[in-house]
This record gives structure tokens, sequence and C-alpha cells, in this order.
């Protein structure tokens, strides 16, 4: 492989994990397993980073097997998180089918990821 460019990154990835919470329509948080209306996303660094969100049906192999996505779902879109702050993404058009379709099912997360 040969690089052919590269680009500064506009914003610095986080030194932690944006966190995400599923949240009911009334915006009270709720488990990955229930129908969700929103994610709510959480910045523990001290400055602003970029984040997107996935939501992920896994497979359920047997013992010894290694699990696999079977389904991946983008949840929003770019998403800015401010130092320590929070934000929250609605859930529609296919993500909304995505929960509803496999909410109550044993093998689902919604994580975020940095992004530009």
């Amino acid at each position: 492989m040969t690089v052919q460019s590269t680009a500064v990154a506009k914003m610095p990835a986080g030194m932690n994990e944006v966190t995400t919470q599923a949240l009911d329509g009334k915006g009270r948080a709720i488990t990955r397993f229930e129908r969700f209306s929103g994610v709510r996303l959480t910045n523990k660094d001290d400055h602003p980073v970029f984040a997107r969100i996935v939501y992920f049906l896994w497979d359920q192999p047997p013992k010894g097997v290694t699990q696999q996505a079977v389904e991946v779902t983008a949840v929003g879109g770019l998403t800015v998180l401010p130092a320590h702050g929070t934000a929250v993404v609605q859930v529609t058009g296919g993500a909304a089918a995505a929960g509803a379709r496999n909410s109550n099912g044993p093998a689902v997360s919604i994580k975020a990821y940095n992004s530009q």
C-alpha cells in the first residue's frame, strides 16, 4: 500500500471513550435491549470531540466460536460533543426500524466512535 496523501484531523480524538446511553421517548435512561428513541453521548475529555453512533445486532454462536456482527446500522450523523459535555441524538429512519426489529433481543450494542 502507498499513502497518496494525508490530512490533519479537524478535532483530536478523545483520550476517553465516548459513552452511550439509550433513552426512551421521554428522555429516560433504558437498557440497550429496549426499543429506544434517542441516544445520549457523553464526552469525559477536556476538549470537544466529533463522534458517530452505530447499533449492532450480534449473532449467537456456539461456545468457542467468535461472535460476529450480523447487522450494523448508523444512528444519526456526526455529532459535536463539548468538553465534559453530552448530546442527545434522536433515533429515526433505518436506525429506528433496526431498534424496533431487534429490541428485546439478546445480543445488541450501541457504540460511539470518534469521527470527522
